[in-house]
């Protein structure tokens, strides 16, 4: 109910009330809405009303075949449903006739079905399924989005132990670094030993590659209020002979960052890793020193201390991002899961078949069943994909 004297904005016509569709958004809700406008002079005379269904709810997409029709053509049937009508819909970009919310619409064959649909308030849905083979009955979709992801790296850290044992255990990667440095007619020998180090409490990092022509996943761990003290030891020889020196370098840093860039394939139904490079990159990172011998800075740099700080912790953490990745696999290759309806248990193998990751999904091939809870429960095997 909308008084014209409070609403500049809202006019009569000459075939009733116009009033911008924003003055009514506060009082939309998801779904059906069924709005009454009505007009009133300034001595409280109606001038007239209108009633009318503003749906605010998406097309619903229901595929119930995809069959094989020749020469290289799928034909994909099913129904639109959306309480406002005169929706659209294209799939792979090619318009889907629609009689009575019902369609069939002929396509190239395809591995991945894109699926757009607007109803008349635009109200749209927009999504992707895999398909393996030929062609699918019937298609399960499921979503692992970034809570669910979360989830899973919680599960990891309680799968690898208490992570904050990571940074003490460092030091016995000893020694991180030794050598010789020619400096100004002496030479300085040195080693450098971690002796302390502490970091606040690492989480793990999990999500497909950015790269969208790389076929691999990010996994890793971050790092927090890092701090490593370092003794550095050794000797300065000259022509007057050989004088040991002692020294410290401590280093911290916001957040350290050890990805683990895994390349992903396929091999007898499973998922396998490829080579795996792991990188190193800080954020923030301070150093300070103690003690040095003359001209040590000036050769070993803060620069070159922060690489090989990065290196000593690719190196160090390689053990367990291996493990990482092995559990991570084989979460994706054995998940099964089940979820209890009315009536019917949906069960969940996803066994996959092949493989494509993207920037924001990652998919593969699985299958499942429904059981019913009858005393011979009828069983339903189909296809289906998994993406983030």
């Amino acid at each position: 109910y909308l008084d014209i004297t409070s609403i500049v904005r809202a006019h009569t016509t000459s075939s009733g009330v116009s009033v911008p569709a924003e003055l009514l958004c506060p009082y939309h809700g998801e779904g059906n809405n069924l709005i009454q406008v009505t007009a009133w002079t300034a001595s409280a005379s109606q001038i007239a009303e209108r009633r009318f269904i503003y749906d605010t709810k998406p097309p619903r997409i229901d595929v119930s075949a995809i069959d094989a029709v020749g020469s290289g053509m799928i034909e994909i049937s099913g129904e639109l449903v959306d309480a406002a009508g005169g929706a659209s819909l294209l799939v792979n970009g090619v318009a889907a006739p629609l009689e009575a919310g019902r369609f069939s619409v002929q396509i190239p064959d395809a591995q991945f079905l894109t699926f757009e649909a607007e109803d008349v308030f635009g109200a749209r849905t927009n999504y992707t399924v895999a398909r393996p083979g030929t062609f699918v009955t019937d298609a399960l979709g499921m979503r692992l989005n970034e809570g669910a992801f979360e989830d899973l790296a919680a599960y990891l850290s309680d799968y690898m132990g208490d992570l904050s044992q990571i940074c003490p255990s460092l030091t016995g990667m000893n020694p991180i670094a030794s050598g010789s440095i020619p400096q100004n007619g002496v030479t300085i020998h040195y080693e450098i030993n971690l002796t302390e180090s502490t970091c606040g409490l690492p989480y793990t990092i999990l999500h497909p590659s950015s790269d969208p022509e790389q076929n691999a996943m990010v996994m890793g761990l971050g790092i927090p209020d890092l701090r490593m003290v370092m003794a550095v030891t050794g000797t300065i020889e000259s022509d007057q002979g050989s004088q040991p020196f002692a020294g410290t370098i401590t280093v911290t840093a916001d957040l350290a960052e050890v990805l683990d860039n895994v390349p992903l394939t396929i091999e007898d139904d499973r998922i396998v890793a490829g080579t795996q490079t792991i990188t190193v990159s800080l954020t923030n990172f301070v150093m300070t020193s103690e003690n040095l011998p003359p001209g040590f800075e000036s050769v070993m740099t803060q620069e070159e201390i922060e690489a090989l700080f990065e290196e000593a912790l690719a190196t160090a953490l390689t053990e367990v991002l291996n493990a990482t990745v092995d559990q991570v696999l084989a979460i994706f290759n054995d998940m099964e899961g089940s979820t209890e309806y009315t009536g019917f248990t949906l069960q969940l193998a996803l066994l996959p078949q092949s493989l494509l990751s993207s920037a924001g999904k990652m998919t593969y091939f699985s299958k499942g069943m429904i059981q019913t809870d009858d005393a011979d429960p009828g069983v339903s095997f189909f296809p289906g994909s998994f993406y983030t």
